[in-house]
């Protein structure tokens, strides 16, 4: 038995993701809200109105089936909106790229044109089932082998016969791929082949849990396909260091740099720092380590501005402290560097820098009586 207001709860809390659906049992359509964030966001919006018919569909009572009954008299074949068309064509070429672009780069065209086939007809199997009713389906099969046929001979054709596709007054070869014959292919095959499920009076439905795990499953294949995609064949557009101008860099030359940075290098000596001192002094250790490495009251940055360890006395802070202060105030520069702007405003930082660490230190010092901090 589905509930209503665990439905909703589902709904605010991970609806565009298809939680609710998963919880309800229909785990193609929750895929569907996954893979488009509920359909860009406006299928979810409108399950707030529609969730109540979502839950009584789940639960498949004696008046559903009887209603049912009703409306498959009066309508011979499920209704597909103009909405669930244009998610058909969206899906279609999505899970189509995410498919392909699993695929290594340098295998033989053939080999992504095939996979594209395959997976473009599932996209529009899953994206006609989004927008279609619960008790409503197609021919998965049918689907995948005509949008694919039509590609496989479109991309014949088009290599056999180029001039054909090399029109420039009616632009075919932008507008008739290959790609997008079979897509419409596929989406006129699951048309024909839509039809009412045949079900049962009673229907046993697997319960919550089970839905929830799929899903989680699914969400997590889903996620793999296109993160190794992006890895794989994403590019990145970012301005040169050198020149200013936008160039395009592989996500993986990103990455890699940023593996290289001294920022990330900081960072995971720092994390081996306190993984070290976990094994080392347990737990309680490792928070207080922790809480240092953070610096949530500025101690540690306060020090390393004044360039003195962090068990550093009271005396030697103050006698750095009055040290840097002379080698930066602005009156003790030299005539030549006042000439320099540049230097003028290094000084000027590095002073305000300085007096600010101290300042920190000062107050720290006023809370706590120890000779180090």
């Amino acid at each position: 038995m589905k509930h209503l207001i665990l439905a909703y709860l589902f709904w605010c809390t991970g609806g565009l993701l298809g939680w609710h659906l998963a919880y309800l049992g229909f785990n193609a359509q929750a895929l569907s809200y996954a893979m488009t964030w509920g359909g860009w966001g406006w299928s979810w919006a409108l399950d707030i109105w529609y969730l109540p018919q979502w839950v009584e569909a789940a639960n498949a009572g004696t008046e559903f089936h009887e209603r049912q009954m009703l409306t498959q008299k009066f309508h011979a074949m499920p209704r597909v909106s103009c909405w669930g068309w244009f998610m058909q064509l969206v899906l279609g070429r999505l899970v189509a790229w995410v498919g392909s672009s699993i695929l290594r780069p340098g295998l033989p065209d053939i080999a992504y044109q095939s996979v594209q086939a395959l997976m473009a007809g599932i996209g529009v199997y899953l994206g006609g089932l989004m927008c279609m009713s619960t008790e409503a389906t197609a021919s998965l099969k049918w689907t995948v082998v005509v949008g694919s046929s039509v590609q496989v001979v479109v991309e014949g054709v088009r290599r056999l016969l180029p001039e054909l596709f090399a029109a420039h007054d009616l632009k075919v070869g932008q507008a008739f791929t290959s790609r997008m014959c079979g897509l419409f292919a596929s989406v006129a095959a699951f048309y024909l082949t839509r039809q009412w499920k045949i079900r049962p009076k009673k229907t046993q439905r697997r319960s919550s849990c089970s839905g929830l795990m799929r899903h989680v499953v699914l969400l997590l294949l889903w996620s793999s396909a296109c993160g190794i995609g992006v890895w794989q064949h994403g590019h990145i557009q970012l301005p040169n260091g050198q020149t200013g101008k936008m160039e395009d860099y592989t996500v993986r030359e990103v990455v890699n740099n940023i593996l290289q940075s001294p920022i990330w290098n900081e960072l995971q000596s720092s994390g081996e720092y306190l993984y070290r001192t976990y094994q080392e002094d347990g737990f309680g250790s490792f928070w207080e380590h922790l809480r240092v490495e953070l610096d949530p009251d500025g101690t540690h940055r306060a020090l390393k501005d004044l360039g003195v360890a962090t068990t550093a006395t009271r005396s030697e802070v103050k006698t750095a402290y009055r040290k840097l202060m002379l080698q930066y105030h602005p009156d003790k520069l030299s005539p030549e560097q006042l000439a320099d702007p540049q230097q003028v405003e290094e000084a000027s930082d590095n002073f305000m820098r300085i007096q600010k660490a101290y300042e920190t230190l000062q107050e720290l010092y006023k809370h706590d009586p120890r000779e180090e901090l």
